[in-house]
């Protein structure tokens, strides 16, 4: 599998599957910051990366640069779980200056993904409809697409005839 970076549009984690959180700082002043960030994995989640559920991190930025940190974890179960907003902190002065806008608050982890993923090759080919399956063929180049996730459509003959069409235009 290819490693994907994508924002997470829709509240649904699925149970099992790594997630990876990035938390970018930027320095905009002229000079040196030394910042703490705080931030935590979803409870209810079991750490990948840090192997700890908080974690308080101080961090130097060069003026006018950009600091990425990264978490990862998985849910072990279904269910919904709180998950707080990183925090920045001035620690020389007690004072919070920044604090993360997250998507939400609660995440919300199923058994199996409802929504279809249009960004992922894999979740379109296995759960799009056919006409949703054949535009993002369209919009790629066939080449670069793993043609095993298609392979469970192929005994629908209907579809096999749209498919070897769509192909035969490229």
């Amino acid at each position: 599998g290819k490693k994907v970076e994508r924002f997470m549009e829709t509240n649904e984690f699925v149970a099992g599957v790594s997630y990876t959180c990035m938390i970018v700082i930027t320095n905009v002043a002229p000079i040196q910051q030394v910042v703490e960030a705080m931030y935590q994995i979803p409870r209810g989640s079991y750490p990948l990366s840090n192997l700890k559920s908080l974690v308080n991190e101080v961090k130097t930025i060069d003026a006018f640069s950009t600091c990425t940190l990264s978490y990862s974890f998985y849910f072990p179960k279904v269910g919904d779980f709180e998950h707080l907003p990183a925090h920045i902190i001035d620690s020389t002065k007690a004072t919070i200056l920044a604090v993360a806008s997250p998507s939400f608050t609660t995440l919300h982890c199923v058994k199996e993904a409802k929504t279809l993923d249009v960004t992922s090759w894999k979740d379109v080919a296995l759960n799009a409809s056919e006409d949703v399956l054949l535009d993002s063929i369209r919009s790629h180049d066939a080449q670069e697409l793993e043609w095993k996730y298609v392979l469970g459509r192929l005994s629908n003959a209907s579809f096999f005839t749209k498919l070897v069409a769509e192909l035969s235009r490229i």
